[in-house]
């Protein structure tokens, strides 16, 4: 009897510390994660006592819901007193921690499989070692702060340390059983839910899809190496775009990087080297993401002893107002009438600047930018006039997705050129725009073959989107 009431009192125990290690939503809709990264715990005093300042200082200053370690976590021989030493900072948080693996954490007198065994003592440890190549993959769910559902999802997976073969480059890449598994569990999820939740995504390498943002100069952050991918591409990209719930994948791993950018609209981050040992001329700290309930949206910046730095926001890739921003004033005006006033004109040119010089056949309102009112298939163009209603001061991004040239002008600025002879492709603009009405103007011509005309906006405040009917005026 006492051995049942003991197994019973543990059960209960294990319980009361699952419910409170669940995540879930605040009050707000928000879930503050904090990332740390290449932390190389050594357990020499020279590095450690460094690096608990860091982790110290960056945890009291964001009072995260929960934390996230990103590979290369300890690297000191014995490993139990590495684990001991840095689990103990980490559980003075008093939130829900987890981690995963990276190339080195294995390197000493430990597997990562007695590491996590280790790690699961602590009381609010969370995750599992799962069944799939390596060691921690695994998804968490994030409850609703409304109805106690699992409104979003964080995924985690083992990248591997070393390929072992020269042939196939140095570092290993996540493996096939792996991908298989984020697609069967997120299909899971879907189908659990009744419909795809939003989803974050952490390992430790980065995919080679990260030398991509690295050249793309709308990027945020600092990008000072060369992406030390793995050399073979195994496809998780492409796992991640068709299955549409991951919305940002976060690493470590380079130290002298920590931006953050999109590609193919989908977010590739890194964090910020936090430990004093290893490589780097980066200030050492963490990267905070604020999931967002019930959007596909989530803000970020890194939290360094210094301050704040480099605020980013998805899906926009945008960035927050500063005093050194140069932001386009509102015109003093209140228009009356809905929609945009339009011409329409036939004829053959190669340019909007050449609409000048075609006879105006018909104009009128239109209630939004598109092909509604062009009564040819070839060789005519459309311009569109009026004012665009801005909600807050922010910086805002436009796009135009056309076949053949488009142009979008604010208060009289080119903002999106997108003109020229072409198959139908995309062009974006950033600007930022004081809260109130803004001249707007948008030109395009058809040449011949195919017509596609697309419009949009975005900000920190408003997910990209065609330009929305109630913000059109004349």
């Amino acid at each position: 009897m006492k051995k049942f009431f003991f197994a019973l009192l543990l059960s209960a125990v294990a319980m009361a510390y699952a419910q409170k290690n669940q995540l879930k939503f605040n009050s707000d809709g928000e879930l503050k994660i904090l990332q740390f990264t290449d932390i190389h715990w050594s357990n020499e005093p020279k590095y450690t006592n460094k690096t608990t300042e860091t982790l110290r200082r960056i945890i009291a200053a964001e009072k995260p819901d929960f934390i996230v370690l990103d590979g290369d976590n300890v690297n000191c021989i014995p490993m139990r007193d590495g684990w001991r030493n840095l689990g103990k900072i980490i559980e003075e948080a008093g939130v829900p921690w987890t981690l995963v693996f990276g190339n080195h954490d294995a390197e000493q007198d430990w597997t990562n499989a007695q590491s996590f065994d280790f790690l699961k003592t602590f009381p609010h440890f969370v995750g599992e070692k799962g069944s799939v190549a390596g060691v921690a993959n695994f998804s968490l769910p994030v409850h609703s702060s409304k109805t106690n559902k699992p409104a979003a999802t964080l995924y985690f997976l083992d990248s591997g340390d070393y390929t072992r073969n020269p042939k196939l480059g140095n570092y290993a890449w996540i493996k096939r059983d792996q991908i298989s598994w984020y697609a069967e569990e997120s299909e899971r999820i879907e189908k659990s839910a009744g419909k795809i939740l939003p989803a974050l995504m952490f390992f430790h390498i980065p995919l080679p899809e990260f030398s991509v943002v690295a050249k793309d100069p709308a990027k945020v952050g600092e990008a000072n190496e060369d992406v030390s991918s793995a050399a073979v591409n195994s496809g998780l990209m492409a796992a991640i775009l068709e299955r549409k719930d991951v919305i940002g994948v976060f690493c470590g791993h380079d130290h002298d990087n920590n931006y953050i950018g999109s590609y193919r609209g989908v977010a590739l981050g890194y964090g910020a080297k936090t430990g004093n040992d290893g490589y780097g001329r980066l200030e050492q700290g963490g990267r905070v993401i604020t999931l967002k309930e019930d959007q596909f949206a989530f803000s970020s910046y890194l939290s360094l002893p210094s301050g704040r730095k480099f605020p980013y926001s998805f899906p926009s890739g945008l960035s927050e107002i500063s005093e050194k921003t140069k932001v386009l004033k509102a015109q003093n005006v209140k228009p009356s009438k809905e929609g945009l006033h339009y011409s329409y004109y036939e004829g053959k040119i190669k340019s909007v600047k050449e609409i000048g010089n075609l006879k105006e056949l018909k104009s009128g309102t239109a209630t939004k930018i598109d092909l509604e009112n062009a009564a040819a298939d070839d060789h005519f163009a459309l311009s569109f006039g009026g004012y665009i209603r801005i909600p807050e001061t922010a910086f805002y991004k436009f796009y135009s997705y056309s076949d053949d040239g488009s142009v979008i002008k604010i208060d009289g600025q080119t903002i999106v050129d997108n003109d020229g002879g072409h198959s139908a492709q995309r062009k974006e603009g950033i600007v930022a725009l004081e809260k109130g009405y803004h001249k707007i103007e948008v030109l395009y011509f058809e040449d011949y073959m195919g017509q596609v005309l697309d419009v949009g906006i975005s900000s920190i405040g408003i997910p990209e989107q065609n330009i929305p009917a109630e913000m059109l005026s004349h």
